[in-house]
């Protein structure tokens, strides 16, 4: 494997720490494996979806995208293999707003969560009535609390903080892998339980 950039490559340990900075383009390194680390998410999401490669007989990582491989390797994600028995996992395939349980948008100054390609932790599917459109709509229940957004013009990558109480619309998201989940409740449960409160 080489090194592809003149700048900004570096090296990191097993929590994302730089170790080594502006490796010099064209060094040569052995590698072993291609991981979505447990720190990729600290980085932005087009270099933490290509995963990182390890130097062969050390715990330290390049980035994928910033280095040229003779052969590349399949990419392993040991968490999400680990989470596909436990959790869903949706995309958001178009800009999605999020509500709170009780059916109402939450407000982000008119942010949304933006489309994008990941595939997203959700552990509950259930009914929610929505009173601004009078009826129950079917909801995921998010597991991630902060999400790429909606530009404002402000910066690039903004982040809106939803909470651990946020829901999204199954029909503006698609289910991708993991458990099937089963809704807990009715539409017409949640019509009820909406009516008592």
């Amino acid at each position: 494997m080489t090194v592809k950039y003149a700048y900004n490559v570096n090296i990191y340990d097993n929590q994302g720490r730089v170790i080594k900075k502006n490796i010099p383009k064209g060094t040569k390194f052995v590698v072993d494996r291609l991981e979505k680390t447990s720190f990729a998410d600290q980085f932005i999401p087009e270099w933490a979806s290509d995963g990182f490669y390890r130097i062969k007989g050390t715990t330290h990582w390049l980035v994928a995208v910033l280095v040229k491989v003779d052969k590349k390797l399949p990419l392993r994600d040991p968490q999400r293999e680990e989470n596909l028995n436990k959790y869903a996992y949706i995309t958001f395939s178009k800009d999605t707003n999020v509500y709170n349980a009780d059916g109402t948008i939450q407000n982000h100054n008119g942010q949304k969560i933006v489309k994008q390609m990941g595939q997203f932790k959700v552990d509950k599917l259930m009914y929610i009535w929505v009173p601004s459109e009078k009826k129950a709509n079917l909801f995921y229940h998010l597991v991630g609390t902060k999400f790429y957004a909606t530009n404002t013009g402000t910066s690039f990558f903004d982040k809106i903080d939803v909470g651990h109480d946020a829901y999204v619309k199954a029909a503006d998201v698609k289910f991708v892998n993991g458990v099937q989940l089963t809704p807990l409740n009715t539409a017409a449960e949640a019509q009820v339980a909406a009516q008592k409160k």
